[in-house]
């Protein structure tokens, strides 16, 4: 396979340029002591000219997991963040947790308090340096991301960065947590040699069972009412157009749709098709003996219509919100 090899650089250098091969386009940062090293590699590589990705300054670890979040919704392509130390890392939790809900793969690393007092390039310099050592950082968020490392040194630099996005990319998807400690940011190298495209990639997808989806499909067809509830379908848009091909080839199946459907809180709140907005081409005839409750408008489609129907045009199947 194709190498690249960078001379004369810093362990930061090869991260960052590692990065955007490997397809991270923004780095979202909510920077500390700890990113001294990576500030000084992406000035070098605007003056050398050397992709990496774009950094994006956040105001907050909040914001910078959503920025990543909405990134991956839009484009299907994960993203990276970076935040100070073990502070940043309890500021993302909330943004953490959403992803790893909604199964959004993500980079998310933190930098690492410096150890060693003298001696190495990036040593601790401020009192915060003994403050803020913890003795297992990634332990407040290790029960939300699929794999927790802290890199040792510039040799495994590859292998870590590609299996911590390997595994983040395969089925079920999700977010997975890298510490940098300062020293080994700041770590020169006479040479970095890195393959292009990685050699590493995502598990394969999992191939259901026959027997068990002969089964499913039998009781499907000797249904006499069947409901099929969706989750995270949606995420997926290929999954949702299968789905909705799906029920729309039974005429007796009810899907239930959980907040996936742009129509479904407008129905809820709306006591009259005429309320409805032009673009709602659902019908206006709710399923027999199932009307809407008068009840207060409000956002929350599961909190009103508890026992209504609609056939929504965007999925071709009938949809119930319960």
């Amino acid at each position: 396979m194709p190498k690249i090899t960078l001379n004369n650089v810093t362990v930061s250098d090869a991260y960052m340029a590692l990065l955007a091969d490997r397809g991270i386009d923004y780095w979202f940062a909510n920077a500390g002591t700890d990113f001294a090293p990576v500030v000084e590699a992406l000035a070098k590589a605007q003056v050398l000219e050397t992709k990496v990705p774009i950094a994006v300054t956040c105001p907050h670890e909040n914001t910078a997991m959503h920025m990543a979040i909405g990134y991956f919704l839009v484009t299907g392509r994960p993203q990276a963040v970076m935040v100070h130390v073990n502070v940043g890392t309890a500021n993302g939790l909330n943004g953490l947790l959403n992803a790893a809900r909604g199964h959004v793969p993500m980079l998310f690393t933190a930098g690492r308090t410096p150890t060693n007092e003298e001696g190495l390039a990036g040593h601790r310099s401020l009192d915060i340096h003994w403050t803020q050592e913890m003795f297992d950082q990634a332990g407040m968020l290790r029960e939300s991301v699929k794999w927790d490392y802290e890199l040792r040194n510039s040799q495994q630099l590859e292998t870590v960065v590609d299996r911590a996005l390997s595994i983040a990319k395969s089925e079920p998807m999700g977010p997975v947590y890298l510490s940098l400690p300062r020293e080994v940011l700041a770590q020169s190298m006479a040479e970095f040699t890195y393959t292009t495209p990685s050699r590493q990639h995502p598990a394969a997808p999992s191939v259901p069972n026959g027997d068990a989806a002969d089964e499913v499909a039998a009781l499907l067809a000797g249904a006499e009412n069947p409901l099929i509830i969706t989750s995270s379908a949606g995420r997926d848009p290929k999954a949702w157009s299968a789905l909705a091909q799906f029920a729309g080839s039974f005429t007796w199946a009810r899907t239930l749709c959980m907040a996936m459907c742009r129509c479904a809180a407008t129905l809820a709140t709306s006591r009259s098709p005429a309320r409805r907005p032009k673009a709602c081409t659902c019908s206006t005839k709710p399923w027999p003996s199932m009307k809407p409750k008068r009840r207060r408008a409000s956002t929350n489609a599961a909190r009103h219509w508890p026992r209504g129907g609609r056939c929504c045009a965007r999925t071709g199947a009938r949809s119930w919100i319960r």
